[in-house]
């Protein structure tokens, strides 16, 4: 290695090629391909956390990445300056929080710095260098919550619903939430009785012969008054009660988030959360986009204003001010929103690897540049008619798209008209004979859940995060616990059964406990809340649910260490199942 040359590190060799492309000869720069470490398996119920010692973590280099250590620690002793590249986000965080810590066992007289950006263009990566930070524990210790309790619920959850059932389960502190979702929308659908209710409708006329449709605003679970109302209706006259004529304006969307561009991709193309993850990574990765992991819909004020050139540019009607969007939490504002790197570059001024990678590309542009036009316009007419005799009311109403906008920018073809005539106040109409009419209809069960609504419930409700959504569903379907038959999930029986036993037993099956459990890692994330004491504060009722839960199971639990006991060979005598590190 050169003299003075600075290494490097992030996770994708695609990345790599780029950012090493972009520093210069004077830096090395080698991928980890993502994670180098990983929690071990070692200790009470293979936890790889001492319980007992502050829920300290025990982190090993992976299988299969040891010679890339070895190597990366060589370069490393040669090099000045250690630079840790990683993802802006907690994940990208938490990554090189710990290939570092490893590193430094063996570098200990070398320091290790933070380079962040969230656009893989030279211009980024440059201000970076601009902007380098020391690595932040604090930051590391969102993602090192996350992975205890995660891993605490998992190893312990599911050696009990696999003892329950007699085979290899799994439980999780997201997924298993995920699954009651589906459960209890399957549930509902079951449970459901249709209502039977009846409906006016028909059509009046002016003195000129202009015809059109009412609609009796009242739904009827009684057939006799829906009779007796359609019998005055029939011995009326009518005049014209109230006109509203109004125009209307439909904001554009906010530019795309991790959970919109993923539901966006499933309604447009049918793309599974995992799929439009790893197409926006492609994306990310090649320069196109920016950073594929945000809550937050924040835009970079010179992309806004490139936007707005780019929208005048062509044509298109710009507000007077920029379109602001607030966000739901401010933990993730210092991510910008998903966008093109480049403004003027739409989909037709690049090239991608297969069409489904252009197809993110230009939902994201197109979004993006859609949020900063001007809102669709619309008349509207809202018409209330009232009987003369019996002072019956019907209503109409419509509308009718006079400037599409924004709706241009997304292909939106809105073909919608005011089917009603040119009415003036207290103006009669005459009933079209032989045109009211009773309709009978029936109320429809609670739909299950498509991909799309099954996100956006999880993000309503605060389970999980966004980012992590792709692995959850993608887990639910290879665990067997439900299916996606076309883009609607189905519950299992497996999946029915599973939920059933946990929800009986345990605290992070409550929508509520989860959501109180995000809320309190975003304070371990901005430093409101140690480690520590989120994890003494969850441990001993997880682990008090665990043991109550085997022994209402009628499963033996070992008297030193609460570990569930195995029958030995001979079936005449139990051993621990923790036996290695049996206290």
């Amino acid at each position: 290695m050169e003299e003075n040359m600075k290494l490097v590190l992030c996770e994708s060799p695609v990345k790599k090629e780029k950012i090493q492309e972009y520093l210069g000869k004077d830096y090395l720069v080698i991928a980890t391909k993502g994670h180098m470490t990983e929690l071990s398996k070692q200790g009470y119920f293979n936890l790889g956390i001492n319980i007992d010692k502050n829920f300290e973590q025990r982190h090993i280099i992976s299988d299969g990445k040891i010679d890339l250590f070895k190597n990366i620690v060589n370069k490393a002793k040669e090099s000045d300056e250690i630079y840790m590249a990683q993802d802006p986000d907690s994940e990208g965080n938490l990554i090189a929080y710990l290939i570092a810590d490893k590193l430094k066992d063996c570098l200990y007289d070398k320091k290790f710095k933070r380079l962040k950006f969230n656009q893989i263009s030279k211009k980024k990566i440059i201000e970076s260098l601009d902007n380098i930070k020391d690595l932040d524990e604090q930051e590391a210790m969102f993602g090192k919550t996350r992975m205890a309790i995660d891993r605490i619920v998992g190893f312990l959850a599911s050696p009990f619903v696999s003892n329950v059932f007699g085979s290899a389960l799994s439980a999780g502190r997201v997924q298993s939430v995920a699954v009651k979702l589906i459960v209890e929308a399957e549930e509902d659908i079951e449970n459901f009785v249709p209502e039977t209710f009846y409906t006016i409708s028909g059509t009046l006329q002016t003195s000129s012969g202009e015809e059109f449709n009412v609609n009796y605003p009242l739904k009827f679970k009684d057939k006799a008054k829906a009779d007796l109302v359609l019998d005055e209706l029939q011995k009326s006259t009518f005049n014209v009660f109230n006109i509203e004529d109004n125009i209307e304006n439909k904001n554009p969307p906010p530019p795309m988030i991790t959970s919109t561009l993923q539901q966006t991709m499933s309604k447009l193309y049918g793309f599974n959360a995992e799929k439009t993850m790893e197409l926006a990574q492609k994306c990310y990765e090649a320069g196109y986009i920016t950073y594929l992991r945000t809550d937050s819909t924040r835009i970079e004020p010179e992309a806004v204003q490139d936007a707005r050139d780019l929208l005048t540019k062509n044509g298109h009607k710009i507000p007077n001010k920029p379109n602001v969007f607030k966000n739901k939490s401010a933990v993730q504002d210092a991510h910008e929103c998903i966008r093109p790197v480049t403004i003027e570059f739409d989909a037709s001024k690049l090239s991608f690897q297969d069409k489904d990678e252009e197809k993110l590309y230009d939902t994201v542009w197109k979004y993006f540049i859609a949020s900063q036009a001007s809102p669709a316009k619309y008349s509207t007419r809202k018409v209330v008619i009232k009987s003369n005799e019996f002072g019956h009311e019907l209503k109409c109403s419509g509308k009718c798209l006079i400037e599409a906008n924004y709706l241009d920018i997304l292909g939106i073809k809105d073909g919608s008209k005011i089917e009603i005539p040119n009415l003036v106040q207290n103006e009669s109409l005459q009933l079209v004979k032989d045109t009211f009419d009773i309709t009978k209809k029936k109320t429809q069960p609670p739909p299950r859940f498509t991909l799309s609504e099954l996100i956006k419930t999880l993000e309503a409700r605060g389970i999980g995060r966004p980012s992590t959504y792709a692995q959850v569903l993608s887990t639910i379907e290879a665990r067997g616990f439900c299916e996606l038959k076309g883009n609607v999930y189905h519950p299992t029986e497996l999946g029915r059964k599973v939920i059933k036993l946990l929800d009986k037993k345990f605290s992070f099956m409550d929508y509520d406990f989860t959501k109180k459990m995000e809320e309190d890692l975003e304070k371990v994330e901005v430093g409101e809340l140690s480690y520590v004491d989120m994890l003494s504060k969850f441990y001993p009722l997880f682990k008090k649910e665990i043991v109550n839960a085997y022994n209402e199971a009628g499963i033996k639990l070992c008297s030193k260490c609460e570990s569930p006991l195995r029958k030995s060979k001979d079936k005449d005598s139990y051993f621990c199942s923790n036996y290695k590190f049996c206290k």
